[in-house]
């Protein structure tokens, strides 16, 4: 199980640390290109790289923080902080929105870059699309094999990054063709919006679990049904939350009260070996009372 454990984290790590890096390397390529091009949506673009490579730097530190075991202080271990990590991660992407959104409407007000040279942004966004899309693909497939949170707001990111470098080449593509720098800054705009709108969710996601949300309703499902194939028992109570990557089941138990302890220990036994075997990274707390 630690071994299992190790290697997740491992995962994790290389998965933030990739980011990290990708994130970077963009993020020069953007700000040049928007210097040298002078086009706002290529700007924009840039700004959320870097709220991207900040919450990279987060979803790291969390990762790192959360996969430490559980101590007198944390007896529950330290899973919240890959929710922490997101909460703060969308609040992050919603303030770059805001600012993209009124740098873009104070530049169309103001007329202002009105000579965009869109070659070189088309060439900086088609390798931002392709960089992003691989990074984030492997990023969401280490988030499910994991299930890490934060990995997953990350690579949630990464494909807000895609839409946003679309979005980007059509208006660049409007104003090679029409020679009008309105476009650009229309662009902008869309760009902060789909922003925000993906930090709203992330923001949503990440203060559900900080609240202790139960788990779906497919997994509590499961949980019972498992439970029924124990004739033995009956549920008196059923709680469940999300910790981290940790799945915390805290169960009350109906048992024949002629039953040796030796006979309940073992039902519990088999009933936690069931739930962790389908659920995955389950903590387990079984309580027995007599059915009277």
């Amino acid at each position: 199980m630690k071994i299992i454990k190790h290697n997740k984290n491992a995962l994790k790590n290389k998965a933030a640390l990739t980011s990290i890096i990708s994130n970077t390397i963009l993020i020069i390529l953007k700000i040049i290109a928007g210097i040298i091009s002078g086009s706002i949506s290529i700007i924009s673009e840039a700004i959320h790289s870097c709220t991207d490579l900040l919450a990279s730097f987060i979803a790291f530190y969390a990762v790192k923080q959360s996969s430490k075991p559980a101590d007198e202080e944390h007896p529950f271990g330290h899973g919240k902080y890959e929710y922490i990590a997101s909460f703060l991660e969308s609040l992050l992407i919603i303030v770059a929105g805001i600012l993209i959104a009124k740098h873009a409407v104070v530049k169309l007000y103001l007329h202002t870059n009105t000579n965009i040279n869109s070659d070189i942004g088309l060439i900086v966004m088609i390798i931002s699309i392709l960089v992003n899309y691989f990074v984030s693909r492997y990023m969401y497939k280490i988030a499910k094999l994991t299930n890490s949170p934060a990995i997953l707001a990350d690579s949630s990111h990464l494909d807000a990054d895609i839409f946003s470098s679309i979005a980007v080449i059509f208006g660049l593509i409007m104003v090679k063709v029409t020679h009008n720098a309105v476009f650009d800054f229309v662009i902008a705009v869309i760009v902060s919006i789909l922003i925000i709108l993906k930090g709203i969710s992330i923001f949503k996601t990440a203060q559900e679990n900080l609240l202790d949300s139960a788990l779906e309703k497919n997994q509590v499902e499961k949980i019972k049904k498992i439970i029924e194939k124990f004739p033995q028992v009956s549920i008196k109570t059923l709680k469940t939350r999300k910790n981290g990557i940790y799945k915390d089941i805290i169960l009350i138990l109906l048992i024949d009260g002629n039953m040796s302890v030796n006979q309940a220990h073992c039902i519990c036994d088999n009933i936690e070996k069931l739930i962790d075997k389908k659920l995955k990274n389950t903590d387990i707390s079984i309580h027995m009372e007599p059915n009277s």
